[in-house]
């Protein structure tokens, strides 16, 4: 799964022109009645800047399938969250 997310402000560190307006964070979780929890980063681009964001993001979610039912599992998902910067 992959979802974009809008920030409006790129942190000071991250201004360079050679640092994309794009920051990836690849996200493990896993979920109860489609709610997440043990939600780890394993992957980030460029950095951990927005680790804690995505963490933070996921924990607000409840994933649902198409008939509306809290989706569960005992397998762990991964979801990759696009960081995408306004100008």
């Amino acid at each position: 799964m992959e979802f974009d997310l809008k920030v409006s402000d790129k942190p000071t560190h991250l201004s360079d022109e050679n640092i994309p307006n794009i920051l990836k964070s690849l996200v493990e979780e896993h979920l109860s009645q489609g709610v997440p929890f043990n939600i780890n980063v394993i992957e980030h681009y460029p950095d951990h800047s927005f680790d804690r964001a995505a963490i933070d993001a996921l924990k607000q979610w409840v994933f649902k399938t198409q008939s509306g039912e809290k989706f569960e599992t005992k397998e762990c998902l991964t979801v990759t969250l696009n960081f995408i910067f306004l100008p």
